[in-house]
């Protein structure tokens, strides 16, 4: 076992220092559509209220030094006008409305930390995002986040026959600064985001260890009425390194009454995803995703969890407000 360890730690090292596996770089994650912040920063501030999540995901379970990611964010709005939603007998949501439509200011900052081996990785992210109104029905936003990507290995922790192996010996931490910029188009039934992120600033402080690559993503969806308490999304997001490698998502969700929801993912040819969440009247959510390996990695692995938890912080004039990610 310790044998096999030691291969698997030595793989994801090699993995890791090879600029052709780029991907590699970004946290893995299948609840994005519950924090849309983590993949573009125009998103930050769209609703009146702050926005509080905590996630944890362990992929790959079952294998020893699989990846385990901790992720913490916040956001709110600033300069928010009336934003009440027009409904229809019996709770639905027809669209927005509100007094003068004035542009607004969405502020947030995130933390992430992935573990995977001996190898480790923290970000940390400060948000800001502009919000205006571009038609009566039709909003949308531009965003930037700047922050930190560390690097660190733990050699103590990687066991090699040869002790001088070059692969080790070059292997050191790093330091880079990292600035991500998106945009988002949205109306009551549908959205659409465009969004960089990992634009090194500098080659990082020592030698590199997982050099970063731009990663650009295309998201969108649309939102049918089935009926006036079931709501179907069909949406898909499309991943790019640096457009040498390719990567697309294709969700379902069913959302009930806007408290309970769930639906399907498929990631490439590589994952399964179910997915299910609450969002309760009390401003609290949860939301729990299983992912079935499609690879020979499933020989191996237990599959991969991941749940989040959040708080949604709403003023009094706020409480009967909208949710626009209630929409979709």
């Amino acid at each position: 076992m310790k044998m096999k360890y030691s291969i698997l730690l030595s793989i994801v090292l090699a993995c890791l220092l090879a600029q052709e596996v780029k991907a590699q770089n970004t946290m893995q994650t299948s609840q994005y559509m519950v924090n849309y912040m983590i993949i573009n920063p125009a998103v930050v501030g769209l609703n009146e209220h702050s926005e509080f999540r905590l996630s944890y995901r362990n992929q790959w379970s079952g294998i020893e030094g699989a990846p385990t990611t901790f992720f913490g964010s916040a956001n709110t709005s600033l300069g928010h006008q009336g934003s009440a939603s027009r409904r229809r007998r019996g709770g639905r949501r027809r669209g927005y409305r509100g007094r003068s439509g004035r542009p607004h200011h969405g502020l947030g900052a995130y933390i992430m930390n992935d573990q995977a081996g001996a190898v480790s990785q923290i970000r940390m992210y400060a948000n800001y995002a502009y919000h205006l109104r571009i038609s009566s029905q039709v909003r949308m936003s531009a965003g930037a986040s700047a922050g930190l990507i560390s690097n660190q290995i733990d050699k103590d922790k990687i066991y090699v026959v040869d002790p001088n192996d070059p692969l080790l010996a070059n292997a050191q931490n790093s330091m880079h600064p990292d600035i991500q910029i998106g945009f988002w188009f949205h109306s009551s039934n549908w959205f659409a985001g465009l969004s960089a992120t990992e634009f090194n600033l500098s080659n990082g402080f020592g030698t590199e260890l997982g050099a970063l690559q731009p990663n650009y993503y295309l998201t969108g969806g649309y939102r049918f009425e089935l009926s006036r308490e079931l709501d179907f999304v069909p949406s898909v997001l499309m991943k790019t390194v640096n457009f040498s490698q390719y990567q697309l998502d294709m969700n379902l969700k069913l959302r009930y009454r806007s408290v309970l929801w769930g639906g399907l993912s498929l990631r490439g040819t590589q994952d399964l995803t179910a997915i299910f969440g609450l969002d309760l009247m009390n401003g609290m959510m949860m939301a729990y995703s299983y992912d079935y390996q499609l690879t020979e990695v499933n020989a191996v692995s237990n599959g991969s969890h991941e749940i989040t938890i959040g708080f949604n912080m709403k003023g009094k004039r706020q409480r009967r407000g909208l949710d626009r990610r209630a929409f979709w």
